[in-house]
């Protein structure tokens, strides 16, 4: 198991987000996990009665790399779900405080967003002051990987107002494979990302900034 995000809730207590690995057979799988602990590093039971929710999204590689708390205490969890097919999509769960999962968000709580070549993970999260919820990451183009950011409106639909369709991606140098591993929203709602640039001859810092819009 593999913990990758971490946020303190107000009461202080923990959350943590990543993977839960389990084994069919000699084929490893894994789904989202969330786990609340109490201040000492107790498990807190009161989520999900013994502190710990996995969550299925459908295939065998689903793993939450980002996490975000909202103000009303709900739960947001962003990173790769993994389809029948093997393709790799954007993931987005919500969480009720309680651990279980939002119905009113997505379909039963999960947001799924397929890309055309079958990769696509989110590494963080941002929450928009109008509730808009942004992930931020990377996603396969061609043979090589972009940045990529997405953004969804409050019940976890693409925000069709941003880039195209509510999704936009950055190749940062010729034949580069750059991953976006970190977001920050501005106070004028602009969008930073930074990750890696990799090229045949260097692994380089990239950082981009885009406009409210996406462009």
């Amino acid at each position: 198991n593999q913990a990758y995000a971490v946020a303190i809730q107000t009461d202080g207590k923990i959350l943590l987000a990543g993977r839960n690995d389990t084994l069919a057979g000699l084929q490893a799988s894994y789904d989202v996990a969330v786990v609340r602990l109490n201040v000492d590093g107790s498990y807190a039971t009161s989520f999900d009665s013994d502190g710990t929710v996995t969550t299925d999204l459908g295939g065998s590689g689903d793993v939450a790399y980002a996490l975000k708390l909202q103000p009303d205490g709900k739960i947001f969890v962003g990173g790769t779900g993994t389809a029948a097919n093997f393709s790799q999509n954007f993931a987005l769960v919500r969480y009720n405080s309680d651990g279980s999962l939002d119905p009113s968000f997505g379909t039963g709580g999960v947001v799924l967003t397929p890309t055309t070549n079958g990769l696509a993970e989110f590494h963080s999260l941002l929450l928009q002051p109008d509730a808009k919820i942004v992930g931020a990451g990377f996603a396969r183009v061609g043979t090589q990987n972009d940045f990529a950011i997405v953004r969804y409106n409050a019940d976890g639909a693409l925000d069709t107002g941003f880039g195209i369709a509510g999704k936009v991606t950055t190749s940062i140098e010729t034949n580069s494979v750059d991953t976006g591993l970190a977001a920050v929203l501005q106070t004028d709602n602009k969008i930073i990302v930074v990750g890696t640039s990799l090229t045949t001859t260097n692994s380089n810092l990239a950082l981009v900034r885009y406009l409210p819009n996406g462009s």
